[in-house]
């Protein structure tokens, strides 16, 4: 085979070539430039769906019911793997580790450390999940609340209402801290209130301000102020409807601080609490011949104080 070299018919090809790489490079960036000036109008860059991100909860300054509403989409809230999907993940965990539940095979895998007790340290993915959960939970409850206290919260039910609800989320994640974080004893008159427990921050804590660990005493206090607080809001709100079940009211603060009591032995004011939730007459004692069959199967029951319906739609992970 020979090989013809004509220098004037490479020159021409190069030239070719050139112009027409020219032309793809300024369409590129017509194209570019177009796409950059208008991504703003229709590029949703935060993700949709059953959950908010951190920043969409943020941003959600026009209402403060969007804010706490916001915070009961965290309990379902996907936390980056098939068992780390919010507040009923760690109840999983919690029943595994307390043999409340019993896993017959991990051949699946998840959730395998806490069948096996081996999550409770701490360099446990597990236990950095849970610490991160219920912080970003308080972080975002201390955002609503302060939102909140800079409207005209006295004189409109609504937003006492919602002023509640936030303080009662944020009692709740802090008694589940002391809960999961301090456990030393299987007896409740020989805790040691005073043991350190894990920091406490509020609406007022300054900024990227690290707290030191409170006592567990303090955690406590923490709690029964929220929970006080969150009643008395409630009452001045009664005219306000739940929503739904899994909207908070001032039954469901009354059992919290119930149990806060129990858990520190202080039981006169445990019953006191329980017994107002009882007497309120909202709700019944799951009949015997319901435990095996109906009693679990609908939220709608009157049994039932404080849930929501899982379905495929709304909820993420496992």
């Amino acid at each position: 085979m020979v090989f013809v070299s004509n220098s004037k018919i490479v020159e021409q090809i190069i030239k070719l070539k050139f112009m027409k790489t020219k032309y793809l490079f300024i369409g590129l960036m017509i194209s570019a430039l177009t796409l950059g000036g208008c991504s703003s109008h229709f590029l949703n860059q935060e993700p949709t769906g059953g959950s908010l991100s951190q920043n969409q909860f943020e941003q959600l300054q026009g209402t403060v019911e969007g804010q706490v509403r916001g915070l009961y989409s965290m309990l379902i809230a996907y936390g980056g793997s098939h068992d780390t999907f919010g507040q009923k993940s760690i109840d999983i965990t919690t029943d595994l580790m307390s043999s409340d539940m019993a896993m017959t095979s991990d051949s699946y895998g998840w959730f395998v450390q806490a069948a096996r007790m081996t999550c409770a340290t701490s360099t446990s993915s597990r236990t950095s999940y849970i610490w991160s959960y219920y912080y970003t939970l308080i972080r975002n409850c201390n955002l609503a609340i302060r939102n909140l206290t800079t409207l005209e919260l006295e004189t409109d039910e609504n937003l006492k209402n919602y002023y509640a609800q936030a303080l009662t989320m944020r009692a709740y994640a802090y008694y589940s801290l002391a809960i999961l974080f301090n456990s030393p004893t299987y007896s409740v008159e020989s805790m040691d209130l005073d043991t350190v427990s894990v920091p406490i921050y509020t609406e007022n804590t300054p900024e990227k301000t690290p707290q030191g660990l409170a006592t567990l005493r303090e955690v406590y206090a923490q709690v029964e102020y929220d929970l006080k607080t969150a009643i008395t809001y409630f009452e001045a709100s009664e005219s306000v409807p739940r929503a739904s079940k899994l909207q908070f009211n001032i039954d469901i603060a009354k059992a919290f601080l119930a149990y806060a009591y129990l858990n520190q032995g202080d039981y006169d004011n445990a019953y006191k609490y329980a017994k107002e939730v009882i007497d309120g007459g909202n709700y019944t004692i799951i009949p015997a011949d319901k435990l095996t069959t109906t009693g679990f199967v609908s939220v709608n029951d009157e049994s039932w104080m404080w849930g929501s319906i899982t379905t495929i739609d709304n909820y993420t992970g496992l």
